[in-house]
């Protein structure tokens, strides 16, 4: 017989080991930081690599990459934050190197302590201590694949057992979006790049899929991930160099809507005791703690792809305003134009965060929406397109020839339901069109 998925009894057990991570995932409060320690000399050990020396603890996710930017001695710019971060880590190397009895060999203030620091730290070794024993782990999962079902699952079936198991811990989603969150707002608010970390309590899904195929399929490779797992159950993110780790606290509080997504409608969705905080709606991460609350738009009786939302906020110029309708419902000869108009002086003024609020309110799957500006009611009518997603555009920033793009670009009218009808079934992403218009001088997409 063709075994080709995996059995009701192993599907609970997965669901098991998938619930008891989300727990850690959702876990607030200080960290265990004895846990998190002995579990980072067991993660040094699998890798081959002696324990740090230094165990720098530090309160979020924001003060651990400053922290990180500079233990690995980052050339450009500083990024915002670092002086309050350098005198906490100051003062702990200091207690660290008395209580060690080295006191005396970190004499002095500022730059003379973190030379000597940066000397100890060495380099980061993250690929080592988690990825490459990840990717052995892998290896030897479709190794017992293949060997579990006894030659009779063809490579096909084989890739299917091995994504239905990923499908279902990555199911819920929550430790990635929670990863992506994070980094985003903290890119946002340092200005600059970060070293790579280990994601800790949030790695919940793949951390799941180890845990699982450790204690249910025996794949001893998994064993090495053992003090990733303890740190995860004990400690927030993580930066791994030669000789020094630097761990964070875990959330205050973390809140989340009836779907399971970070949500929080008054104060952030996840905060930190150093006040570093993250807002989001119904999944949506906002750049920041949102204003003015406008009303919410109701999409109720308009199609999710069909219907492109136009929010009217400048209410200078009727005639104009009418000229702007004309446009939006000009034929494009291909199908039908269906457009959302929003025309109510509630949004009079309002900003683009406000009126993506309002959208996220009404619609949280929604990707887009063109607001019918100042600058729409001169010259060319052009509306101001705004991406709905903060992280979308993060992603694709990466590599040598990294480009930085903004969450918004102007577009005629006759192009506003072609971007949006795009958006809404995934033919294309925000990052494409906003590509395409910022080569264009006027910074306007034209296509």
């Amino acid at each position: 017989m063709k075994i080709n998925e995996l059995t009701d009894s192993q599907i609970h057990s997965l669901d098991r080991v998938k619930d008891d991570w989300l727990a850690h995932g959702l876990a607030t409060g200080p960290a265990d930081r004895a846990e998190a320690e002995a579990g980072v000399a067991d993660a040094y050990r699998a890798a081959g690599l002696e324990p740090p020396v230094l165990c720098i603890w530090l309160d979020s996710p924001m003060a651990g990459a400053i922290g990180a930017w500079m233990l690995a001695g980052a050339e450009g710019p500083r990024p915002r934050g670092e002086g309050h971060v350098r005198a906490q880590v100051d003062a702990q190397i200091r207690a660290q190197a008395d209580a060690q009895n080295r006191g005396g060999s970190v004499t002095g203030t500022g730059d003379r302590v973190w030379t000597w620091v940066r000397d100890q730290a060495g380099e980061l070794v993250r690929d080592r201590v988690r990825d490459q024993i990840s990717d052995h782990v892998v290896e030897q999962v479709r190794v017992l694949l293949r060997e579990e079902f006894g030659g009779r699952v063809g490579a096909a079936d084989e890739h299917q057992v091995w994504a239905q198991i990923l499908d279902r811990v990555h199911s819920d989603g929550f430790g990635e979006r929670v990863r992506d969150h994070v980094r985003a707002q903290v890119r946002d608010q340092l200005g600059t790049e970060i070293p790579r970390s280990i994601p800790g309590q949030h790695d919940v899904e793949w951390l799941a899929a180890w845990d699982y195929f450790r204690a249910h399929w025996s794949v001893a490779e998994a064993d090495r991930l053992g003090g990733i797992m303890r740190v995860a159950r004990s400690a927030g993110r993580w930066w791994p160099f030669e000789h020094a780790v630097i761990l964070t606290e875990r959330p205050t509080t973390l809140h989340r809507d009836d779907q399971g997504r970070l949500h929080r409608e008054t104060g952030p969705a996840i905060a930190y005791r150093d006040g570093f905080a993250v807002w989001s709606w119904h999944g949506v991460r906002l750049p920041r703690e949102p204003g003015r609350t406008r009303p919410t738009i109701n999409r109720t009786g308009y199609d999710f792809e069909s219907d492109a939302l136009v929010v009217r906020t400048d209410y200078s110029d009727d005639e104009a305003w009418r000229a702007v309708v004309d446009l939006l419902n000009q034929p494009d000869g291909q199908s039908e134009v269906r457009t959302h108009v929003v025309d109510d002086r509630a949004f009079s003024g309002a900003s683009p965060d406000e009126v993506v609020l309002s959208t996220l309110a009404g619609e949280p799957g929604l990707e887009v929406v063109f607001l019918a500006d100042a600058a729409t009611m001169k010259g060319d009518h052009t509306l101001l397109a705004v991406s709905t997603r903060c992280e979308e555009l993060d992603d694709e920033i990466d590599g040598d020839n990294a480009e930085e793009l903004g969450r918004e670009f102007r577009l005629p009218p006759p192009l506003v339901n072609l971007v949006h009808v795009n958006l809404a079934i995934g033919h294309s992403d925000f990052w494409g069109f906003a590509y395409e218009a910022a080569h264009d001088p006027d910074n306007i997409l034209r296509l």
